[in-house]
């Protein structure tokens, strides 16, 4: 408190001191003259000239104003700006904020409009930024909140692949922060998932796959352009999955592979015309030995400016991250980020912190430690920015119209679409799935997370099910001795039993559980939650089925996971390598069953052989209940799901086959066939 006291007194000597404003109240803001760190008000140019305004900014502000300008800020209110979040907007406003936390789109709107009456723009003409991570809006530490819209995992995208649901998607989560009133997304990462053979992993990530990721990037920079949102990808240049228990995050990848791997996104965000680029905290030990991305002149001038053409806004941090503490105060490494190269600087929190480096900066420049061009470059930089984008000008978003959205996105069909392409069968030894009646009844469930879900989904296939949560496991993190001496008790007479496991529970306990359930003579299917990074420990198991969400928030995804298991899988028609040739009045055996892949969810991460990114095995899903029509090309059709057809004339011919399951999802294929 003594230093944050310190940087505020010479503050005090920078800046005239006003005894009034410092008698209204105690704490931080009775020891700062607001009259000097808050901009003036400043009259529009001539005909909104945004040269003159800029100039004019500049003459205008003192030089701490500026410096504050330079931060981006994470707001702690959760429905409104608290008491701190305020302090900090209204004495040293930021260029940006970031709102971490909605529920309700009208609670979005009514925080945002809180945010942009405030006199940094009713008065002194500068906009904030206002950013969110809608990827990451519902992560809690407790519990996930129960957002307005269900977006999957980040993994569960990838798992599911490149499809018309995920670009549509992209598309409404960017219509959504417009309506509800942001400028801006943060986010989401766009590093590649852990490389470390004992990584834990998480769900908060596209994937292993570069090509996969850089189709994201397209999806993502298209889709906020396409509603005036300023895109800030994080994460660059790649390697922040890469982090154990305590350690720092490294990025692994040999430099001369770095082009084709973990840069390779970034790439193409910069080519899909990201104007914001997030710089982490991840050590480069390759590229930059000893220095964090966030603080190297290498990475950010070099690799980012020079290598991959980028020329907008570079966003270095977080500035207050545990991480960075080990090596630099906070406000000594702000200093540094701008000599590297950054512009703005990134916060956790919209503390003392973020006041303090205002300080710090300023007496680094007055001490000439710091360039004051670099300030003004960066301030011209992010005011150009607002000004370009006519942020000062938009209008404030309505409570009413964002609170539409609920009623809107109660019903929409990608979240689940998705959901049910990224589920991934994995093992599913003697074609034990799909599960039948006749097969597998009586079908009994039981696990840590889901259970009630699945068993209630499922229950739409089959008249009853059987079922057992362990809640025990939930809080003390694994399954105890007695728990699975009861489930087997339970599990006597079964013919299925379908377990939940969870990335979050021991291995150990749930690995025995399997073994214990083997015993009663029951047919074991695993349905594994969350990343799969245990994956090989459970291969006792008949089958195994993978979906990748957060195990606290699993409604829809059990939905997706009971389809697969009753045969209801999504299909996927597998492209044709060549032209099928045959002679005319010759026979051709056309069946949907040798052209079609079901689950259609691939691995999205390498855990071991073989279980390696891109794995998955298919099953023989049930097709009777979907509509399949074949369309020779030669005028006949056919509704059959296996056909004989002869072609009466030589000829090139294209076959068209189409499936369109209950709610009128179609997919569609086409094979070559040549008569001579």
């Amino acid at each position: 408190m003594r230093r944050i006291l310190l940087v505020l007194g010479v503050f005090g000597a920078l800046w005239p001191c006003d005894p009034a404003a410092a008698q209204e109240e105690e704490g931080l803001g009775a020891v700062v003259d607001r009259s000097q760190a808050a901009p003036p008000p400043i009259k529009a140019a001539p005909e909104h000239d945004p040269a003159q305004i800029l100039h004019d900014l500049i003459e205008a502000l003192p030089l701490p104003a500026r410096i504050a300008q330079l931060m981006l800020v994470t707001l702690q209110g959760l429905t409104q700006p608290n008491n701190t979040d305020r302090l900090l907007i209204r004495d040293f406003p930021p260029g940006g904020v970031i709102v971490p936390r909605i529920n309700r789109p009208q609670d979005a709107a009514d925080y945002i409009k809180v945010l942009r009456s405030s006199k940094i723009e009713t008065q002194g003409r500068l906009p904030l930024l206002i950013g969110t991570n809608f990827f990451a809006l519902k992560r809690e530490e407790t519990r996930p909140l129960q957002l307005y819209l269900k977006v999957p995992a980040m993994l569960t995208w990838a798992a599911g692949g490149v499809s018309d649901s995920t670009q549509e998607l992209t598309r409404i989560m960017a219509q959504d922060l417009r309506t509800m009133g942001f400028n801006m997304h943060l986010g989401p990462s766009l590093e590649l998932a852990s490389e470390l053979p004992n990584g834990a992993g998480n769900v908060y990530n596209f994937g292993s796959d570069a090509d996969f990721i850089s189709s994201m990037a397209d999806h993502l920079g298209s889709a906020m352009a396409d509603n005036g949102l300023i895109w800030l990808p994080i994460g660059f240049p790649g390697g922040g999955e890469n982090r154990g228990e305590r350690g720092q995050a490294v990025l692994l990848t040999p430099k001369s592979q770095l082009r084709s791997r973990d840069l390779l996104p970034y790439e193409r965000a910069v080519k899909a015309g990201a104007e914001m680029m997030h710089v982490g905290n991840t050590l480069v030990p390759t590229l930059d030995k000893g220095t964090p991305a966030s603080l190297s002149p290498l990475v950010m001038q070099q690799l980012l400016r020079d290598i991959l053409g980028f020329d907008g806004l570079v966003v270095a941090g977080p500035i207050d991250a545990p991480e960075m503490r080990r090596g630099h105060d906070s406000s000594e490494a702000a200093i540094l980020a701008l000599q590297a190269g950054a512009h703005m600087l990134y916060w956790g929190d919209s503390g003392p912190k973020v006041i303090k480096a205002i300080g710090a900066i300023t007496l680094a420049v007055t001490n000439g430690i710091l360039d004051e061009s670099i300030v003004n470059d960066a301030f011209e930089r992010i005011v150009a920015l607002k000004q370009k984008h006519g942020l000062l000008e938009r209008e404030r978003p309505k409570e009413k119209v964002a609170e539409k959205l609920i009623k809107e996105r109660a019903k929409a069909l990608e979240p689940p679409q998705i959901e049910g392409r990224a589920v991934t069968l994995v093992k599913n030894d003697n074609s034990l799935l799909p599960l039948t009646e006749e097969r597998s009844m009586p079908i009994f469930v039981t696990g840590s997370y889901g259970v009630s879900e699945l068993a209630d989904a499922v229950e739409e296939y089959v008249k009853v099910i059987f079922r057992q949560p362990i809640r025990t496991a939930r809080h003390i993190g694994r399954i105890q001795d007695f728990e699975i001496e009861r489930l087997e008790r339970f599990a006597g007479g079964m013919r299925t039993v379908v377990c939940m496991l969870s990335a979050d529970i021991a291995p150990a306990g749930q690995v025995r559980l399997i073994r214990y359930l083997k015993k009663t003579g029951s047919k074991v299917v695993v349905v594994h939650l969350g990343y799969p990074a245990k994956l090989p420990l459970y291969d006792d198991a008949d089958a195994i089925v993978l979906a990748y969400a957060d195990p606290k928030d699993i409604g829809q995804t059990m939905i997706a996971v009971a389809d697969v298991l009753m045969g209801n899988a999504p299909v996927e028609i597998l492209p044709a390598l060549r032209d099928l040739e045959r002679r005319a009045g010759q026979e051709v055996s056309f069946d949907v069953y040798d052209v079609i892949r079901s689950p259609v969810g691939r691995m999205p991460v390498s855990v071991a052989e073989p279980y390696v990114a891109g794995y998955s095995i298919s099953y023989r899903p049930a097709l009777e209940d979907r509509k399949v029509v074949w369309d020779f090309g030669d005028g006949r059709k056919s509704k059959n799901l296996v056909v004989m057809h002869a072609y009466k004339d030589p000829g090139r011919y294209r076959v068209r086959l189409t499936i369109e399951d209950g709610e009128g999802h179609e997919v569609l294929g086409e094979f070559g066939v040549v008569v001579r």
